[in-house]
């Protein structure tokens, strides 16, 4: 199908086929929206994106940007970058792509799953893949062997989609000027904002219809699992005021930890402080002399001690 796509790339009925594809994307859209951690941050037609999932995908564009920026990705730029609604958009659009290549009839066979897996270079050793890299920058990612290669047969089939909109595609100057347009148009939108609150009141679903609801959409209402901790917190400095701590406590501590907590060998710090007494000096300078050098002495002993 592809190649028929590109050998008739010129007709008006491949022209009409791209024209279909912008309008799906166009007038598709994407079901919802979620801000909260809950089942899923987007419904695109029906398909859910979970919130781990994306989670996953921001860390991954954060890694990316950190080895091309380095040291120079700062707090500030990583916030600009706003790496979580960036993922959230790139899954998006993917999704979109993805869905289209399916309703287009393209497929992802097995056997080009794992070309593709193995021709990731950084899995590749001396240009062989290797299973043991493989397994291990799976487990550094948080993802199964499953999922992983869900995602590589995705991506197959939205990379076979650009490239059949890519090479098909003319480019001349009607059409450059026909996306000058498309790209710079300006529509003037009126809207009516109206509150959920003020609509619930006058909205009362039976029993039938709630339960039909959920069941259309069960996976909708699925909570994660959640784990509640109670703990108490004791500051030590809270009790230190209360605490008499006697001599013989202290010795016993000493003696049942010695080998464990107390194993640092007796340091000595020894000062030597030198006064010179001059050959001519009498009596009362010599006394002077003695007695600054016992009273430094005793200071020394003291701050020893502290």
């Amino acid at each position: 199908m592809l190649n028929y796509m590109r050998r008739h790339a010129q007709s008006a009925t491949i022209k009409i086929l791209f024209w279909i594809i912008i309008a799906v994307f166009i007038l598709w859209g994407v079901g919802s929206f979620s801000g909260s951690d809950t089942s899923y941050a987007a419904s695109v037609n029906g398909e859910a994106i979970g919130p781990k999932d994306v989670r996953r995908a921001a860390q991954q564009l954060e890694r990316f940007y950190r080895q091309i920026y380095g040291e120079n990705l700062t707090p500030e730029m990583a916030k600009a970058l706003d790496f979580k609604n960036r993922a959230l958009d790139q899954m998006i659009n993917n999704a979109l792509l993805k869905q289209e290549a399916q309703r287009l009839g393209f497929t992802a066979s097995d056997e080009e799953v794992r070309a593709a897996v193995q021709g990731i270079q950084s899995l590749n050793v001396d240009g062989r893949f290797q299973r043991d890299v493989y397994f291990r920058y799976l487990r550094m990612q948080g993802i199964s062997p499953t999922d992983f290669e869900a995602q590589q047969r995705d991506h197959l089939l939205v990379q076979k989609l650009q490239e059949l909109v890519a090479s098909s595609i003319r480019a001349d100057e009607a059409g450059a000027r026909e996306l000058f347009r498309f790209e710079n148009e300006k529509v003037d939108l009126a809207f009516v904002r109206v509150k959920g609150s003020d609509l619930a009141k006058d909205i009362t679903p039976t029993d039938e219809e709630i339960a039909k609801q959920y069941e259309e959409r069960r996976d909708m209402f699925r909570t994660p699992e959640r784990v509640t901790i109670e703990y108490v917190s004791y500051e030590p400095k809270s009790f230190e005021s209360n605490l008499q701590i006697s001599d013989a406590e202290i010795s016993q501590e000493y003696e049942t930890y010695k080998s464990e907590r107390y194993t640092d060998p007796e340091e000595v710090h020894a000062r030597h402080i030198l006064f010179t007494v001059p050959p001519d000096a009498d009596d009362a300078k010599r006394t002077e002399i003695r007695a600054r050098a016992v009273s430094l002495t005793i200071r020394s002993r003291k701050s020893c001690r502290l």
